[in-house]
């Protein structure tokens, strides 16, 4: 019996949806790409509960006639390319002729359009890619199309979604994304009839202070650089202006947004020795490159491109950022500078410094816990992409952890605590150890309803994007559990006023920033308050636990240890990465070959 058939043009389709269409954000990206290629001056963007339920996106562009308002939402009917040459050389946003039918095969639409010199226009109806009907109206030059029930008839993929506020979010950083490289249009959106957002008409600096707020823009450098029919504008920011997250990077290649390695390696290479660990900075930039030289299609969302010669690409952004930084004089430009030989030390003079600091003090200390713990050996592994031990903790059956008398050795690297012990030693990673013990201190004073908090001496003023602005509100409940005072001062902006006391420190807004930005990536997801709160106070703990690289005295050694065998689980961090690993002396004498 055969097995093989064709699939029907419906399921098709829905296939096909399923690569373009994740989310309402993907309906948004593809209808804005549409409406620059058809040169729109006004992009208005109406949403009714996160654009699940219902979008509407109206623009001023050219138009579509009557024909082509029907033919539009057929699979791979496009007016951007005609041949095999014009892929090999795209000059606009969409060219697959793909997202229209994608989105009617999922949604109910309607579509109405009408050219310049059209007296009246056309509307389209169509229902899960299902021709409807179709008729004339009069309309404004320019087209609108409205989105109903997205998902709706293919529950499992609607099941998927976030909530309204996260999908809202999402549908935020497309849009400010595009208002960003495309100044010159004025980009509006409302939700649930309010406004949400606006971006007139103006230059690409504008937009930024409109959309981030003057703190940020204040900090950017201006990029212009031309190298190997290359051309590069946009903007930086300053190293101390950085986040925990790329979220505030933007590349767009001749106005198309990309994510593309060499181009971010290229960043970060420019930036080198500028950045602390894990800071990235704030990156748009506006790349244009002969179209030939590129490869849009590579996947069907459009986001991901291949570039010829990409080590002149790589070369090109690091010129352009590295020179805005010589000259915006935060770094030296090393090739203008003069130094003399005899100012460097040859290796050949170097000596080396054989002290140890901290070798040899010895401790009577006893742990006064009597819990007994497993004990990981440098023979055990985490495994790559295990989930967090912290969502399953238990208390540990009693197996007693040896430190009953210990020498410490010292720090490797400013970070890693050597004890000696009788059968050999153990690694404490220090800001590991610390960040469990804060952990379990919050997690602690949280379910007894004793958090201590004070308020700021000077009231943190925070501006934030149109996304975490969104995610902060829907949110401001769990900030309020954990001890902060933060109530909305504007557009986008919020002021905080009261602050959880961590180390007994006051913190100050970078701190606060710091937490706010990691926290806003996972409050993003549609987990719930509990969840959300642990995830809040494994940041906090992680914040403020001793970092890698500091020097501890003696004291702060053993205090650290002692305050982490009281702990629950001192063998993982709450990240699940582990705080203590054991070597004997067996293991380390086999690794010289002392022993078979």
């Amino acid at each position: 019996m055969d097995k093989i058939h064709l699939l029907d043009e419906g399921l098709i389709n829905k296939i096909a949806a399923g690569e373009v269409i994740e989310r309402p954000a993907s309906v948004i990206k593809e209808f804005i790409e549409n409406s620059i290629d058809a040169g729109s001056k006004k992009i208005a963007i109406d949403l009714r509960e996160g654009g699940v339920s219902y979008i509407k996106i109206s623009d001023d562009g050219e138009g579509m006639t009557p024909k082509d308002a029907k033919l539009c939402f057929e699979r791979h009917a496009t007016s951007k390319i005609k041949d095999t040459d014009d892929l090999f050389s795209i000059k606009t946003l969409g060219f697959r002729g793909e997202a229209l039918a994608s989105v009617a095969a999922v949604a109910k639409m309607m579509i109405q359009t009408r050219q310049e010199d059209e007296t009246e226009g056309t509307r389209v109806i169509i229902e899960g890619g299902k021709l409807i009907g179709s008729e004339p109206i009069g309309c404004p030059k320019g087209t609108t199309i409205e989105v109903e029930n997205l998902f709706y008839n293919t529950p499992a993929r609607k099941k998927y979604l976030k909530s309204f506020s996260t999908e809202l979010a999402s549908i935020m950083d497309i849009v400010t994304r595009y208002a960003i490289i495309n100044p010159q249009i004025h980009f509006s959106v409302n939700h649930n009839g309010k406004k949400t957002f606006s971006s007139p008409s103006c230059d690409m600096h504008s937009n930024l202070v409109n959309i981030f707020g003057l703190d940020t823009a204040g900090q950017m450098i201006i990029v212009e650089h031309s190298e190997d029919g290359i051309s590069i504008k946009g903007y930086i920011s300053r190293p101390p202006a950085t986040r925990s997250d790329r979220s505030n990077q933007s590349i767009f290649i001749n106005k198309r947004y990309v994510k593309n390695k060499v181009i971010t390696d290229a960043v970060y290479d420019a930036y080198h020795t500028l950045l602390t660990v894990n800071r990235h900075p704030f990156v748009v930039l506006d790349i244009k490159i002969d179209p030939e030289k590129i490869d849009v299609n590579v996947h069907p969302t459009k986001i991901h491109i291949r570039v010829q010669s990409e080590d002149r690409l790589r070369k090109a952004v690091f010129d352009a950022i590295r020179n805005s930084l010589i000259n915006s004089g935060l770094i030296v430009d090393l090739q203008e500078s003069s130094f003399q030989d005899s100012a460097f030390p040859s290796i050949r003079q170097a000596k080396l410094d054989g002290s140890l600091s901290g070798r040899g003090s010895t401790s009577e200390y006893r742990p006064t816990s009597h819990r007994k713990y497993p004990v990981m050996t440098g023979s055990q592994t985490m495994l790559e992409g295990s989930e967090p031990l912290i969502a399953r903790e238990k208390p540990i059956e009693p197996t007693k952890l040896d430190l009953p008398r210990f020498n410490v050795l010292g720090q490797v690297h400013r970070t890693y605590i050597i004890a000696e012990v009788e059968e050999g030693f153990y690694i404490i990673d220090q800001h590991v150890a610390h960040e469990r013990i804060l952990y379990e201190r919050f997690m602690e004073s949280v379910k007894n309803g004793k958090v201590r908090s004070q308020e700021l001496i000077s009231p943190a003023r925070l501006e934030l994007s149109q996304k975490d602005s969104l995610i902060l509100k829907d949110n401001i409940d769990v900030f309020v559990n954990l001890g902060f005072d933060i109530e909305e001062f504007g557009d986008n902006s919020f002021v905080i006023r009261r602050s959880p006391i961590i180390q007994d420190k006051q913190l100050q807004k970078e701190d606060i920033m710091d937490i706010l930005d990691d926290l806003l990536k996972d409050l993003s997801e549609s987990i719930s308050i509990d969840k959300k709160r642990e995830k809040m106070l494994i940041t906090m703990a992680c914040r403020a636990a001793i970092k890698a690289g500091k020097i501890l005295t003696e004291k702060e050694v053993h205090d650290l240890i002692a305050d982490l065998m009281k702990t629950d689980n001192p063998f993982t961090c709450p990240h699940g990465r582990p705080v203590i690993i054991k070597m004997s002396l067996y293991e380390l004498e086999k690794l010289f070959k002392r022993v078979q």
